[in-house]
């Protein structure tokens, strides 16, 4: 049985109030192999998340 829909039911019912965004602890990255911390450099990013149910994309017309 997929459970998959029913996490995306429960996803949409959230507020933002529901969600605690944290980095990963340094002792959680200390404890992952070497070869899963190599580009570590490269891991974190500040973007937006987007919900493409609510926002259409659209192609530019050149």
């Amino acid at each position: 049985m997929h459970v998959l829909k029913d996490f995306r039911d429960a996803l949409d019912f959230m507020t933002k109030d529901h969600f605690n965004w944290e980095p990963y602890s340094d002792d959680l990255i200390e404890s992952l192999p070497d070869y899963y911390r190599m580009g570590q450099g490269i891991w974190r990013v500040n973007a937006p998340i987007f919900c493409w149910d609510v926002v259409k994309a659209r192609k530019r017309h050149w």
